[in-house]
């Protein structure tokens, strides 16, 4: 009571749209300006909603040994969309690191992982192996190689052989099996207090043969038997009774032997050939397994036995 009260409305009413700005090749610095003195820096492509209409500028940082682009204009009225762009050529376009990473990318595995574009320098498209490595690190089953700081440093590592403490975290990442639900430590005691020890406490507790001798090095290289077992464990799938008659290396009595045939016969596996692609008759179940076979091979699981797999679209290689 007595008290006087003053409102003040203030209404403002804006006539918007988009704004782009663009060039080829990619990756040019630029600075943007428009009404109402609006100025911002960035690198392209980028793209800019809501903007106010009006007119609007791109000049874009000179490059060595090239002609300085002009600086670009065009009006945006409401409800539109304008795209400054420009398309450069000249000689020292080539020593631009942006058009570098762009022949790399048309020459290597490339995948965005976490919004960051990768370029895999160690895995050419030309090698057999390229269209399951690059499945494996777009589904997240298997990824590069990381600095200390946890950024990926562009190499896969195809001719690398993988450890059992490796096999245990990829199988579960293939069968989308939560390891963090086992919360015992592993039985195996060199697996403590390392970056594998939830993988390998949950492949003990789920009885994967390969982790069951507890006095094994986790750090030892898994063995081709021990991958195909670990696969088919993983992926809950049954396994036929062995007979010891589709390899020579491979007999009843062979550790694993049962699921190295079932593997065969599903077609997840094949034996050793030669140079122009003979069957040899041998498994070699006993020798260790490369990053780029086993790729491979996960990929194939995937087609075979999982319905639901993780997919990939829009890029190449």
């Amino acid at each position: 009571g007595g008290d006087d009260v003053l409102l003040s409305i203030e209404n403002t009413f804006t006539r918007t749209g988009g704004v782009s700005v663009n060039s080829s090749p990619l990756g040019l610095s630029f600075m943007l300006q428009g009404p109402n003195e609006f100025t911002t820096t960035g690198v392209t492509p980028a793209s800019y909603a809501n903007m106010p209409e009006g007119l609007y500028s791109v000049a874009f940082d000179p490059i060595a040994g090239c002609i300085s682009p002009k600086p670009l204009s065009d009006r945006l009225v409401k409800d539109s969309r304008i795209t400054l762009k420009i398309t450069v050529a000249c000689e020292g376009l080539e020593n631009l690191e942006q058009v570098q990473e762009e022949q790399r990318a048309l020459q290597y595995v490339t995948a965005t992982i976490n919004g960051v574009k990768v370029v895999f320098n160690d895995a050419p498209i030309s090698t057999w192996y390229a269209p399951h490595v690059h499945r494996m690190v777009k589904t997240g089953i298997m990824s590069g190689y990381k600095d200390e700081n946890g950024n990926l440093t562009g190499l896969f590592g195809p001719a690398d052989n993988v450890s059992l403490a490796q096999l245990a975290k990829i199988a579960h990442k293939l069968a989308g099996i939560d390891e963090t639900k086992t919360t015992m430590s592993p039985q195996n005691i060199r697996a403590r207090n390392t970056w594998f020890s939830q993988y390998y406490a949950s492949a003990e507790a789920r009885g994967w043969l390969a982790f069951r001798n507890t006095r094994t090095d986790p750090e030892q290289l898994a063995t081709r038997a021990e991958v195909v077992s670990t696969i088919l464990q993983a992926l809950d799938i049954p396994r036929i009774w062995p007979k010891g008659i589709m390899f020579t290396d491979v007999q009843i009595e062979t550790p694993y032997s049962s699921s190295i045939e079932t593997a065969a016969t599903a077609e997840l596996v094949s034996g050793n050939a030669d140079a122009d692609g003979t069957p040899l008759g041998t498994f070699s179940p006993d020798n260790p397994i490369n990053r780029a076979e086993l790729a491979k091979i996960l990929s194939t699981a995937m087609d075979l036995f999982i319905t639901t797999s993780p997919e990939f679209t829009g890029e190449s290689y």
